[in-house]
């Protein structure tokens, strides 16, 4: 069974929690791929909602205190029950508490997927600080960032950017498909933390996720080829059809992922 195929055949659950300003967008994307999103939001639910999901994606996007608790305690609970675990260090790089947060999550919980944009990667990996919030100012290589960074945290590392930079410490895949609009629209980063968790649900290899990771920017080539996209609303829209409609052949035709030389 090919990986969309599996993904829509086989729903897994994904529970999502830290940023209430994307949670709409990521549950819609998880659902026209096959999946089944849930946001838990009291630990008092973790026993019985954790066992039943597939994967696990943490959201560092909405901090406060309480956000920070929250999202250790449903990692460490996602990990005492094998659940892969996606986590996103939104605004690592912007200020010191996020930067700390971060760390102290990388610490707490075994991660599978660490997801970021190169500031907030580049944050993690050795302090840099971001100049524009959430946004990346990073001029650091992703490739170097990325491969270091999945060395020292034993994650997949998935650098989002105008190419899409992906490493598990050996090997380090590029994906050069995309549009800007992606980066227009609020919470797409998000979006693709819910579709790599749905990756890791299907068990991919490394080698199939760096597929997964491609399915986004792909549907956002899709979109465009189109003709009706007018700006970054109208390619929202038609992006996300494109996510419901697409299938393997068209993201095998359609990836342009290629293997960086570390030699």
């Amino acid at each position: 069974m090919t990986l969309l195929e599996q993904m829509h055949r086989q729903p897994a659950m994904v529970i999502m929690n830290g940023n209430h300003v994307t949670e709409q967008l990521v549950a819609y994307v998880i659902s026209y791929l096959g999946g089944s999103p849930l946001v838990a939001e009291d630990f008092r639910d973790d026993e019985a909602l954790v066992p039943l999901a597939s994967a696990v994606a943490l959201n560092m996007g909405t901090v406060s205190e309480e956000s920070h608790k929250r999202l250790i305690h449903l990692g460490r609970f996602a990990n005492q029950n094998q659940k892969p675990v996606v986590f996103d260090p939104v605004g690592a790089g912007a200020s010191k508490l996020r930067k700390e947060q971060a760390l102290a999550i990388m610490e707490a919980v075994s991660v599978k997927v660490v997801r970021g944009n190169l500031s907030e990667i580049a944050a993690l990996l050795s302090g840099e600080q971001s100049r524009l919030g959430i946004d990346s100012t990073s001029e650091a290589d992703a490739v170097q960032t990325a491969l270091d960074y999945a060395r020292c945290s034993k994650a997949w590392v998935v650098i989002s950017g105008a190419v899409d930079t992906v490493s598990d410490g050996q090997r380090v895949f590029q994906i050069d498909n995309g549009h800007p609009y992606l980066a227009k629209n609020v919470g797409m980063g998000d979006a693709l933390d819910g579709i790599l968790a749905l990756g890791l649900a299907q068990r991919a290899t490394f080698e199939a996720f760096v597929r997964v990771a491609a399915i986004l920017p792909v549907a956002a080539d899709l979109a465009m080829k189109e003709g009706t996209v007018e700006g970054p609303a109208s390619f929202k829209t038609s992006l996300l059809d494109h996510l419901y409609q697409l299938n393997d052949d068209e993201l095998t035709k359609t990836a342009k992922i290629q293997e960086v030389s570390l030699a």
